[in-house]
């Protein structure tokens, strides 16, 4: 059997990868192991079923904690949210 292991926070910090796989040994992972990765877009799970990839999102299989958000999804998330916010109304005149 494969040693398992936990890949830590700041393990990856601020490396400049596109996309990454994360093979079958790696069993959890801690807050903040991909901080200031903003070019990370992909996860290869395809060996590792504890984890999921969707819209953007890295999380554990049971979908209960966000552990990466690409770039371009925060910034489209915070672009809706300032859209919505600031919203331009027509006002009578």
């Amino acid at each position: 059997m494969k040693e398992q292991k936990t890949l830590k926070s700041n393990s990856i910090y601020g490396a400049k990868i596109t996309s990454i796989s994360i093979p079958s040994t790696i069993i959890s992972i801690e807050r903040g192991a991909f901080e200031y990765c903003n070019l990370l877009e992909d996860f290869d799970l395809s060996n590792n079923e504890n984890f999921v990839y969707e819209s953007g999102f890295l999380m554990p299989k049971e979908r209960n904690t966000i552990l990466f958000a690409s770039a371009k999804k925060i910034k489209r998330v915070l672009h809706l949210k300032f859209q919505r916010k600031f919203q331009i109304r027509n006002i009578p005149s």
